[in-house]
Formats: structure tokens, C-alpha cells, sequence
């Protein structure tokens, strides 16, 4: 994969990025049934509102914090074709508390 390649999938409404989208909507999802026990639950409330209101930014947030995973980079540079929805909703999930800090209120 090029660097054109990167900016591509990361600007345009690219096959990763739709999958990378989906995961997010499933992590709001499950934030929405999470006991409010839960570590950071707040903040993670904060960040599945804000991606009701404006998915495409806060996606593209992950979309970035994704590519910074050594398994999806080797399978993105050798051509995404490998990459898993197991794969990407581990990683979206694995990075939500570090993006989900409170920055995204209102």
C-alpha cells in the first residue's frame, strides 16, 4: 500500500473505513448496555453520543487510531484483503477509553 493509498482509504469513504464505521456503531451500542459501573463509563457514554451526532468524525478518529495497530498495518501495507471484522472491533474496542476522554462534549 502507498502513502497515496493511506491517504485514500483515510479520506474517502474507503472499504476499511465503512468496516472501521461499523465497529464503532457496535462499540456505541454496547456502551449503551454497559452497567454504569463500568471503568470510564461516562466519558465512553460521551464518546457514543457524540458518534450519534457526527459518526463520520468520530470514526475517522478510530480510523487512525486503528492503523496504528501492527496487525492491520502489515495486512493494509500487504493489500487489506486479510483483515477480519473480528479483527477491527477488537482494535476499535481495545482503543475506545484512550479516544473516549471526555473531549467530545458538547
Amino acid at each position: 500500500m502507498t502513502l497515496f493509498d493511506i491517504y485514500q482509504a483515510a479520506f474517502t469513504e474507503s472499504e476499511l473505513f465503512q468496516r472501521i464505521l461499523g465497529a464503532c456503531v457496535v462499540a456505541s451500542a454496547d456502551i449503551h448496555e454497559e452497567s454504569p459501573g463500568t471503568s470510564n463509563h461516562a466519558n465512553r457514554v460521551i464518546w457514543a453520543q457524540a458518534l450519534l451526532e457526527d459518526a463520520l468524525t468520530v470514526a475517522r478518529e478510530l480510523f487512525w487510531s486503528t492503523l496504528r495497530d501492527p496487525s492491520i498495518v502489515a495486512q493494509v501495507i500487504a493489500g487489506g484483503a486479510g483483515i477480519t471484522d473480528v479483527q477491527i472491533q477488537a482494535v476499535v474496542d481495545g482503543v475506545l477509553d484512550d479516544v473516549a476522554d471526555g473531549s467530545q462534549a458538547p
